[in-house]
């Protein structure tokens, strides 16, 4: 099976699909508002590379080289490739199908390794959006496929002991939404953990602003129970990211009219707040929501369990003076006072140093030992008395 649509019960098969697909495939068979797509599946992948007899040639590379000369060379191999003929047929006719090819997608990678429990792949490969016609979705889908071979999800694997050929990789191919407003949705508060409260992050265009931490959104502190309006915050919002016309994105600045008002009203607060609570429900957990906006019509784009809410009460771990200057240096990257999504910014953003300087053996502590969140925000933990 080379394609997978959403609402195929073959999406709850992790194996074929990967986290991504399998998580959007449960979302749109609840009956929520998840825009329309289908997967490229790891069956297609794998046909790619034995028909291209890769492997042999991936293996040495592994073996002789170090993970960013090996990344390269196995990327520049799956680039130059021509994708087999079956499997370009099967991705265009479902192109085709999706809104009769007239949509703009975004071309995700979904690894199979990226929800396991002893291990998280997340966030490792690449995503392309407001892509546009058969041939560019195709190179985009090889592109995908390539990013699993980079330096860092590489090194990520042989440091967790976890076999390169275990590792497969589905590409998630969703229409695009020309979000008005897009944001973030944590239906617990992260910052006092309170479980009746939610909190929202928005800012004007697509949501990838707000997710990549490019813009200060406006906040929204809103109490479940009976809806109440707790407090809001206007953030700069001083670009906005939105479809170009032809391929891709595109960025520009945020009009002062729009940068001088709140981008949410109180009834699309009330929506986002009634779809958080039937997206828990249904999880059975606080979740982290990926939404937007597009004519009046709200959509839920992703989900995720919340993690800040466990790390925030871990106990601390002592850390060197030189480890604590690292940590502040990394922290003042981020605004003042830091908005819940940019926990996840520095983490990651840590995560990733500690990996570089493993390998000048330098040793820090995970990020989710020593990176907590408190009533101000982002802090280091425990940090040593001068």
């Amino acid at each position: 099976m080379t394609i997978a649509w959403f609402d195929d019960p073959t999406l709850d098969d992790i194996a074929l699909v990967g986290g991504k697909g399998t998580n959007l495939g449960k979302m749109k068979r609840a009956g929520l508002p998840v825009p329309p797509g289908f997967c490229v599946t790891t069956e297609a992948y794998k046909q790619f590379i034995e028909e291209m007899n890769f492997w042999a040639e991936m293996k040495l590379m592994l073996r002789n080289y170090a993970p960013r000369e090996a990344g390269n060379g196995i990327r520049q191999l799956l680039a130059d490739a021509k994708m087999p003929e079956a499997i370009s047929i099967s991705i265009r006719d479902a192109y085709i199908q999706l809104n009769k090819g007239q949509a703009p997608v975004a071309v995700r990678s979904s690894a199979t390794a990226e929800d396991l429990e002893d291990a998280s792949f997340a966030g490792q490969q690449d995503s392309y959006l407001g892509i546009r016609g058969v041939d560019n979705l195709n190179l985009h889908v090889q592109r995908c496929w390539g990013s699993l071979w980079t330096e860092r999800a590489i090194a990520y694997r042989e440091r967790n002991q976890y076999p390169h050929e275990q590792v497969s990789l589905a590409v998630v191919v969703q229409e695009m939404i020309a979000s008005d407003v897009a944001g973030v949705l944590f239906t617990a508060n992260p910052i006092n953990n309170q479980p009746n409260e939610m909190l929202i992050n928005a800012a004007y265009g697509l949501g990838e602003s707000v997710v990549s931490g490019r813009v200060t959104p406006d906040t929204f502190r809103v109490e479940r129970k009976h809806f109440r309006v707790l407090e809001q915050s206007r953030g700069e919002k001083a670009l906005r990211i939105d479809m170009d016309v032809t391929s891709g994105t595109l960025e520009h600045e945020t009009p002062e009219a729009e940068r001088e008002r709140l981008s949410l009203n109180n009834a699309e607060l009330r929506e986002l707040k009634e779809l958080g609570e039937q997206v828990e429900a249904y999880y059975g957990a606080p979740q982290d929501i990926e939404w937007a906006i597009a004519n009046k019509k709200l959509y839920l784009l992703q989900t995720r369990p919340i993690t800040s809410l466990a790390t925030a009460i871990k106990p601390a771990q002592k850390i060197s003076s030189t480890q604590h200057a690292i940590l502040n240096d990394l922290l003042e990257h981020y605004p003042d006072p830091p908005y819940p999504l940019d926990y996840a910014a520095v983490t990651d953003s840590y995560q990733q140093l500690v990996n570089s300087l493993d390998e000048f053996g330098i040793s820090l502590p995970p990020a989710n030992q020593i990176i907590l969140l408190d009533d101000d925000g982002l802090t280091s933990a425990n940090p040593p008395k001068p």
